[in-house]
Formats: C-alpha cells, sequence, structure tokens
C-alpha cells in the first residue's frame, strides 16, 4: 500500500477528486459558495488523514498540479488584452488603488505583530501575505523569514479574502465590479482572483492584473518597509 500511494497519480486523483467534490457541494449549497478553496483543502486533508498518506507521498502528484500554477497567471493575459483599453481609460485610479492598498496591507500587518512583541523571523515570515505565494516565498527567504510559514499564511490569507472580501464589499454598498476585482487581487492574490473570476469577468480581469502589480511591488516595497520599521 505504501509504495503505491507514492505514485504521482495518486496525488493528483486526491486533488481533482477534492476539487470536484468541492465543485458539487457548492452547487447544492450556495450559501458555501465563497469557500472552494476551504473546502478542497479540507477534503485533501481529510482524506489524507484517513487513508494516513503522509503529505510527502501526496506531494509527488499535487506538485504536478501546482505547477499549473505559471501557466495560469500567463493565461490571465487574454482577458487583459480583451478588455485592455478599458484598463488604460482607468490606469491611474488602478495603479493608485493597488499601490496604496498593497502598501497598507504591508503596514498593518507589520504593526499588528510589533504590537504583540511577535518574533522577527515571524513578522519577516507574514509580511508577504498578500501576494501570490512563488514571489513571497522568495522575499520570505530574502528578508530572513522562515518560507514554510510564508506558505501556509499565503494560503490562509487567499481563503480568508476570498470567502469574507465579497461579504464586506457588499456591506460597504460597493457595486462595482472592477473596484471588487482589484481589492481581491490586491489582498487575497491567486485565490482571491480565482473569486473575482466566479462574480464577473470583467472582475476577474482586474483581479488578476491587480494580483501582477501588487506582487512586483510588494516585492519590492517589502524589504524597505520591515527594515525600516524593525
Amino acid at each position: 500500500m505504501s509504495n503505491y500511494v507514492e505514485l504521482p497519480i495518486v496525488g493528483i486523483s486526491i486533488t481533482l477528486m477534492g476539487f470536484y467534490a468541492s465543485r458539487q457541494l457548492i452547487k447544492k449549497y450556495s450559501f458555501l459558495s465563497s469557500g472552494l478553496v476551504l473546502w478542497t483543502v479540507l477534503f485533501i486533508l481529510g482524506t489524507l488523514y484517513v487513508l494516513d498518506i503522509n503529505f510527502d507521498a501526496y506531494w509527488n502528484g499535487g506538485s504536478w498540479v501546482s505547477m499549473l500554477l505559471g501557466p495560469s497567471v500567463i493565461a490571465l493575459g487574454v482577458s487583459l488584452y480583451e478588455h485592455s483599453n478599458k484598463l488604460w481609460k482607468q490606469l491611474k485610479p488602478f495603479l493608485i488603488s493597488v499601490v496604496t492598498g498593497g502598501i497598507i496591507g504591508i503596514v498593518s500587518v507589520v504593526l499588528l505583530l510589533l504590537q504583540f512583541k511577535v518574533q522577527p523571523e515571524i513578522i519577516k515570515s507574514i509580511a508577504p501575505k498578500s501576494i501570490t505565494s512563488p514571489i513571497a516565498i522568495e522575499v520570505a527567504q530574502s528578508i530572513k523569514g522562515i518560507p514554510e510559514i510564508t506558505a501556509g499564511i499565503v494560503i490562509f490569507t487567499g481563503i480568508l479574502g476570498s470567502v469574507f472580501g465579497p461579504v464586506f464589499l457588499k456591506i460597504i454598498g460597493n457595486k462595482n465590479n472592477s473596484a471588487m476585482g482589484v481589492a481581491l487581487g490586491t489582498t487575497a492574490h491567486g485565490i482571491g482572483t480565482a473569486k473575482a473570476y466566479e462574480l464577473s469577468n470583467v472582475s476577474g480581469v482586474y483581479g488578476g492584473l491587480a494580483m501582477c502589480v501588487n506582487g512586483v511591488i510588494s516585492a519590492v516595497m517589502i524589504p524597505y518597509i520591515v527594515e525600516l520599521m524593525m
């Protein structure tokens, strides 16, 4: 049994079944629609626990799925091209929103952690929470954070943003699809962008661009902000 579970097909199958099961759950219970990634993660963890499969064995196949993250981000370029005219017209407010949101996100979490006297290594690990995993891990390593913590925090931030972001934006009266996408892409990276696409194609386009721009800006700004504040 132990030899079979290490085959890549096992990890791939568990991941795909988790996603499919979560989609079916959401179709049946629409009030759960904000947590597609959350339910998928819980399904995978539950399956690994019940079948007594360690994470390294699962990752032999799970890593194959994660390799699609890069191409999926590049594929966002198709939608960006289709809406390029609208994006150019709103470029200034878009950039101001993303830059402001990104910097506030970094500064606020560092300030909060400093107030609770959290260890410097942990603060450096959490600071890149709102940028996509590959960039966040590189940033954490460059400022001597702990990449494993960063990876977990990034996923948690994405899930939290995709679940509660749309709810919060509705509460404050936002009905603008572009603004919804920018907010989700800036604060909740790829997971937020996926949620934005569920809301509308326009939201997804703005979310994808916001995710990319915030990733670049944050990668440059985080080392300076952390050094200045600590």
